[in-house]
């Protein structure tokens, strides 16, 4: 029997096994785990992990307490120590003051109008990526959409190419990757100063981005500017002191933009082609909307408003397998949530994957139906105060990107509209896996015209 009652606080409580709770569920199939104990206690349970526990956040009620009405006590504490040593103080990482100084710097960056000027580059990313994958081509799903991503974030921020440096970069974001999904759950933190394989990788993989990153920042510093992301961030000042980033800062901000930008798109896009490879009907509606649109021209940012079946795939993708699947955050002194009582500094794992299935939100949950968002506003991001669909996160901190992930997506689908479609061989066999996001494996498929 795994499940018990916590008498104290009555919250309901998945013990496991001893001394170890439920950390080989969490390390085998985290998402399946945490939605099959949610519907067997409700949404708000704790999970023992190791000698401490977590407590799993994942009703609207609760996560509006969280990201909305009391924010700002509710900070990411220690539970993003893992990948600091790579992302820094970017703005997934940082709280308080220093946040919200980087938040409002960095904001003009990603608003609509400057998203809507890198659209071209989006655009002739995904038409050069389509141009070597004939039709009868066999292909990977996933390390296409990662390396497409990959590209888009490269000439839309750096306005620069990583043709020389391309394998060793992808190899170094498959490294960190692996490093943090492998670890995030293990129930004693091993630190990353210790002499093991594992952390000798890890810390070559962030040396070799911080290289890369380093050498086109100093480049572009010696030369002309390119009206990129790069450009935007060296000339964006704070509102209200009128600072720039200090170097430092800008360092941590590119490499979290680099190595989490691209990570979501790829995956939002994989888990869209997964899912239609199994609903024709959605690839052919959404084919013929974008075709209609835009017959013989990329897709432009003008035309994403004007997509709601593009846009409803995605976002019904995003739904069943949003990358970002848990994120953390802390309180640093005792609180009740509900009429529970919380200890201070007790890791709260807020679970979109779970909130997204919740049926009384959701009808037949586990079910891909686009049509849902037809329905409601397929243009929704996130971020408002109904909060049953956060892929992006939700409230102050919702993602910063989430503009620019979406109008990458519904312009790569329109590429696709125009070359061909993604047939995935084996639907049934894709697995997710849990990484530093949750991506997918067994992605072979073969691009087939339409």
């Amino acid at each position: 029997m795994l499940t018990a009652v916590d008498v104290r606080s009555k919250v309901p409580e998945v013990r496991g096994v001893p001394g170890l709770g439920c950390v080989p569920w969490m390390l085998r199939d985290g998402p399946g785990f945490l939605l099959r104990e949610a519907r067997a206690h409700g949404p708000l349970f704790r999970a023992k992990m190791g000698p401490g526990s977590l407590l799993v956040v994942a009703h609207p009620r609760d996560l509006r307490v969280v990201l909305h009405e009391q924010a700002k006590d509710f900070v990411r504490g220690n539970t993003v120590d893992l990948v600091r040593p790579l992302l820094g103080n970017g703005l997934p990482l940082s709280d308080g003051d220093f946040w919200l100084k980087q938040r409002r710097t960095m904001q003009p960056a990603f608003n609509r109008g400057h998203v809507a000027l890198l659209a071209d580059k989006m655009a002739a990313v995904c038409e050069r990526r389509l141009a070597d994958v004939p039709l009868g081509a066999t292909i990977d799903v996933h390390r296409f959409f990662t390396h497409l991503a990959r590209d888009v974030i490269v000439e839309t921020m750096f306005s620069d190419s990583v043709a020389n440096e391309s394998q060793r970069l992808d190899e170094a974001f498959v490294e960190v990757s692996a490093f943090a999904g492998s670890r995030a759950f293990l129930p004693v933190k091993i630190p990353i100063e210790w002499p093991l394989p594992s952390n000798t990788r890890f810390r070559n993989a962030v040396a070799t981005i911080d290289t890369v990153v380093s050498s086109i920042v100093k480049r572009r510093r010696d030369g002309e500017r390119k009206g990129d992301l790069l450009d935007a961030l060296l000339d964006a000042r704070d509102p209200e002191t009128g600072d720039a980033m200090a170097p430092e800062h800008l360092r941590d901000e590119l490499v979290t933009i680099f190595f989490a930008g691209h990570e979501t798109t790829a995956n939002m896009l994989t888990w869209a082609w997964v899912e239609l490879s199994s609903h024709p009907e959605w690839a052919r509606r959404m084919r013929d909307e974008l075709v209609a649109l835009a017959p013989d021209r990329p897709i432009v940012a003008e035309d994403v408003a004007k997509l709601p079946v593009t846009n409803a795939v995605l976002r019904e993708a995003l739904r069943l397998h949003p990358p970002a699947w848990i994120f953390a955050r802390q309180r640093l002194e005792p609180f009740a949530l509900r009429d529970y009582d919380v200890r201070a500094k007790e890791v709260l794992l807020l679970c979109p994957y779970v909130t997204h299935r919740l049926e009384e939100y959701w009808p037949n949950p586990d079910v891909f139906d686009p049509q849902r968002f037809l329905e409601a506003n397929p243009f929704t991001l996130g971020g408002g105060r109904e909060i049953h669909y956060l892929p992006f996160g939700s409230g102050p901190h919702v993602c910063i990107g989430n503009f620019f992930a979406i109008t990458e997506g519904v312009i790569a689908m329109g590429a696709l509209a125009r070359h061909g479609r993604l047939q995935i061989a084996e639907p049934s066999r894709v697995r997710s896996v849990v990484a530093s996001t949750l991506t997918a494996a067994n992605t072979r498929a073969r691009v087939e015209a339409w």
